[in-house]
């Protein structure tokens, strides 16, 4: 890759990390504390869609990379919209499984432009933590999907009683907080993997933020200790 090319996609990604840095904070944080009807609502739907295109556009440095996020996107993207509008049980589901894939990919794709960066500087921090909320969003989006398919694929409150419970009793909150608790391996117990699919991918979940934290850390030591001698 040309230094033209190197700066272009530094430039390009500037502000669209941070912009969707706050707008994951807001959509993960602020929103699930609303009513339970604003968290399953329209405008749930909208900011989940703002972070697909914002993720998108996240990607616009390289061509390949942006067409291959837009064929990810446009089941996601279409069937969240349609379970809106349809209430359909299978859209739903295809809608979070779908979402799921494409914000696995977007932080792929901002794992390996942060591994090219250089230079630590505020853009690589908003992407750092772009990259490890995108992995609770993801997870989220997953359980969610399962529990649709399968309402007997988690237990909450730790109660067995709460099996085969409605989908509508769950919201996006809930499956964003486990997905949190799980990426920090806390695990108060209180919503537990029940079938195969949930166990594995809390398992795979864990897994994974251990091993983001571990390299991501000794990246930003490593890019700090090579500028620190370059001085």
């Amino acid at each position: 890759m040309s230094q033209t090319k190197i700066l272009d996609a530094a430039s390009w990604h500037k502000g669209s990390y941070f912009y969707l840095l706050l707008l994951l904070l807001f959509t993960m944080f602020v929103l699930p504390l609303a009513s339970t009807e604003i968290s399953n609502s329209l405008p749930l739907g909208l900011f989940l869609s703002l972070i697909m295109l914002l993720g998108l556009y996240s990607l616009m440095h390289s061509r390949k990379v942006f067409w291959v996020g837009v064929l990810l996107v446009t089941p996601a993207f279409s069937t969240r919209w349609i379970s809106y509008y349809m209430d359909t049980q299978l859209a739903g589901g295809i809608a979070e499984i779908s979402g799921a894939i494409f914000w696995f990919f977007n932080f792929m794709i901002i794992i390996i432009h942060l591994l090219e960066e250089r230079k630590i500087s505020l853009n690589t921090i908003y992407g750092g933590i772009v990259a490890y909320l995108l992995i609770a969003l993801c997870f989220s989006s997953l359980y969610h999907g399962i529990f649709i398919f399968n309402n007997n694929a988690f237990l909450f409150n730790g109660a067995l009683e709460t099996i085969g419970q409605s989908i509508d009793n769950q919201t996006f909150g809930n499956f964003t907080y486990y997905s949190l608790i799980t990426l920090s391996t806390v695990g108060y117990g209180e919503i537990t993997p029940f079938s195969n699919p949930a166990r594995f991918a809390s398992a795979f979940q864990g897994i994974l933020g251990q091993l983001y934290l571990t390299i991501f850390l000794a990246r930003l030591v490593g890019m700090h200790i090579a500028q620190f001698q370059q001085q």
